[in-house]
Parts: C-alpha cells; sequence; structure tokens
C-alpha cells in the first residue's frame, strides 16, 4: 500500500507532508527554501526518491475566503505542468483546496517556527484533512 506525499508549493518554500501506510495519519516532512522552480522541481524528486513508496503527490490549491481561486491557484497549477513530466507515471498528481491551512498552522507560534516550518505543518494540515475525508467516504460507502 502506497502513501501519499502532500506539497504546500510556495515561490520560496516548499512544505511536505506524507501519510502512513495506512493512510491514516499525516506527518510533516522537512520544509524546503528554493530560489526558483527549477530547484522545486529537484526537491520534489529528491523527496519522491526518498520515499519509493509514494503512489500520489497531493498538492494543496489555495482558495480564497470565498471559495475563489486565488493567483497562487494559478501559480500552483503551473509548476505542476512543468513538474509532470519529471514525475514517474505511476505515480498520481492531484489537488485539494486548501482554504488558510498556513495561518492555521501559524497560529499561536513564534516567529522562528513560522519562518522555518509553517509550510510543511500546513501541508500535515491539508493532508489530514484529505485523509479524513477518504476515510469517512469509504464508512459511508461501507455502510450503503
Amino acid at each position: 500500500m502506497g502513501r501519499i506525499l502532500a506539497i504546500d508549493y510556495g515561490t520560496a518554500k516548499l512544505g511536505f507532508a506524507i501519510s502512513d501506510e495506512t493512510k491514516t495519519i499525516a506527518g510533516k516532512l522537512p520544509q524546503f527554501f528554493i530560489k526558483n522552480k527549477d530547484e522545486a522541481v529537484e526537491a520534489i524528486l529528491l523527496v519522491l526518491k526518498s520515499n519509493p513508496d509514494i503512489e500520489k503527490v497531493l498538492f494543496g490549491l489555495p482558495i480564497g475566503i470565498d471559495y475563489k481561486p486565488t493567483q497562487m491557484s494559478e501559480e500552483v497549477k503551473k509548476f505542476v505542468e512543468k513538474l509532470r513530466p519529471s514525475v514517474p507515471t505511476n505515480i498520481e498528481i492531484s489537488f485539494t483546496f486548501e482554504v488558510l491551512s498556513t495561518k492555521q498552522a501559524e497560529q499561536g507560534k513564534k516567529k522562528k517556527f513560522k519562518q522555518e516550518k509553517s509550510d510543511s505543518e500546513a501541508a500535515r494540515i491539508f493532508l489530514q484533512e484529505y485523509l479524513d475525508h477518504i476515510a469517512m467516504t469509504k464508512g459511508a460507502n461501507s455502510q450503503e
């Protein structure tokens, strides 16, 4: 059973989180500081190589409080188009909507945490929400 890698994409930092083998618990991975999209691709490929059991990459797609796409949503989509040819074909790439996950990750934290770890915590938050949704959907389907 493969794992899911979640990525909180930003123009300066990438936050990473990964599911356990049962796809019930999300855990943080180290965050990467990047200077450009090429470094972002390299960082993602490094994480994939270090975790060969990943079967899906899940990008957080930021939406506004009004549930409409943001400028960053378009940036994420463009980046994924650049990344896709570099990712092995057996690994699915998909999106999940995220609303204020970075703000939620930073809530009550010190400035150093916000600078160094908030993006991976944001990825962990939206991955956990995604895993919880999968579990709820499976549970509802099994009761029918």
